[in-house]
């Protein structure tokens, strides 16, 4: 125990959740009551992946950086413009709480509230006043304070301890949030931004999360990414519509994402690929939640007979088709059809065949020879690419 009543714990694992208590003890033998629990998390590792070369963060290691990939703008901070193909130290450069890899260029946050920047600087993203790049680590000067910071495709942000956000960098679509379109060599304030508890900037937009659980952006909006319930572009901060109890967000290119305190996630805008996981492939101007992925369905289409009155076949080896649905562009990778006899035997099985069908309408031949003159029921299920659907409802058939 040191002299200012502070007790240094070591040793503990990572990735692994500690409860503290404290009871302190006089001279005449009387203990205390234990305090109030504190729950603590060790970490391990803060991963950052930029435009083509990726870092990792050593937390529990007096925070050093290893870093790998493209290095044509000195991104990986190391004084070269050489690819490392192999995890790689970064020397003399430690102390490092946080860092956020952009296109081409990087940030890192220490200790102290300072940051360093490094890499690409056409737009001015590197904050130091110039457009000359710089192939290792250099000094922000003009900022101290800070608690986060986030890299986005040509622009940055940095998150004050007061609650502020600042800018720089490429703002031709208004990502600085300043109100202008004019690139910033150096860190600017972004407008009427407060209470701000983190940061997220994107490849041409930024957003905010605030302490009161609400999220605004700022930046191009022409694929509904602010999710303000227009595809206005925007300047200045914007509130994005009906979404609170947010406790973090991501920006992407052209969409964005929120998990609520709920554990619930919530995105919105652009979702040609099904990006939002709200199981379309519609833009999205204002956030939806993201589903979970449901099993497919499906009903036969042949034969569809009851059975009062069996669908009828000339043939005795049969095609059994169905329609199957899932969410658009989902892809079935399997089925099975089975044939049973009346009482329920099962007469044929086909067993799990692969099909590689973006298709709704399927179907598969019988290829054994069914009976004459009985009642048969036949009965059909499909896989996407991880789930298996219901048994289809039986449809009854009768070979002649």
């Amino acid at each position: 125990m040191t002299s200012d009543n502070k007790y240094t714990v070591e040793n503990l694992s990572v990735s692994t959740s500690y409860n503290f208590a404290i009871r302190a003890k006089d001279a005449a033998g009387n203990y205390s009551e234990l305090s109030e629990k504190i729950a603590v998390d060790t970490k391990n590792l803060m991963l950052s992946a930029g435009g083509n070369q990726s870092f990792v963060l050593k937390e529990t290691d007096d925070g050093t950086i290893w870093r790998w990939g493209a290095n044509s703008s000195g991104q990986l901070g190391d004084g070269t413009i050489e690819p490392v193909l192999t995890a790689a130290f970064l020397q003399n450069f430690n102390e490092i709480i946080e860092m956020s890899s952009g296109q081409h260029h990087t940030l890192a946050l220490k200790r102290d509230g300072r940051v360093w920047t490094w890499g690409a600087n056409t737009n001015g993203q590197l904050g130091d006043g110039t457009n000359q790049g710089k192939l290792a680590p250099s000094l922000l000067p003009q900022l101290d304070g800070i608690v986060a910071v986030s890299a986005g495709g040509y622009h940055s942000l940095a998150l004050k301890g007061d609650g502020t956000v600042w800018s720089w960098g490429y703002n031709a679509h208004g990502q600085l949030g300043n109100g202008t379109t004019t690139n910033q060599l150096t860190p600017v304030g972004v407008s009427g931004l407060n209470g701000v508890i983190d940061v997220a900037a994107g490849e041409i937009g930024s957003a905010a999360l605030k302490s009161d659980g609400t999220v605004w952006s700022w930046g191009y909006n022409g694929s509904n990414q602010l999710g303000d319930g227009t595809t206005i572009t925007r300047s200045t901060p914007g509130q994005v519509v009906s979404l609170t109890k947010v406790t973090a967000l991501a920006v992407g290119t052209v969409h964005s994402l929120a998990q609520k305190e709920d554990g619930s996630i919530w995105s919105w805008g652009a979702n040609e690929n099904g990006q939002l996981g709200d199981g379309s492939v519609t833009n999205r101007t204002t956030p939806v939640q993201v589903k979970e992925n449901a099993a497919p369905e499906v009903r036969l289409t042949s034969p569809i007979g009851t059975q009062a009155i069996p669908t009828e076949f000339n043939i005795n080896s049969p095609s059994i088709g169905w329609y199957q649905t899932d969410a658009p562009l989902t892809k079935f990778s399997a089925f099975q059809v089975r044939v049973l006899d009346e009482s329920g035997e099962i007469l044929v099985d086909s067993g799990t065949i692969n099909q590689n069908n973006t298709m709704n309408s399927s179907n598969w031949t019988v290829n054994v020879a069914l009976p004459t003159f009985r009642k048969l029921q036949v009965s059909v299920r499909v896989k996407d690419s991880i789930l298996w659907s219901d048994w289809s409802t039986k449809g009854w058939m009768i070979i002649k």
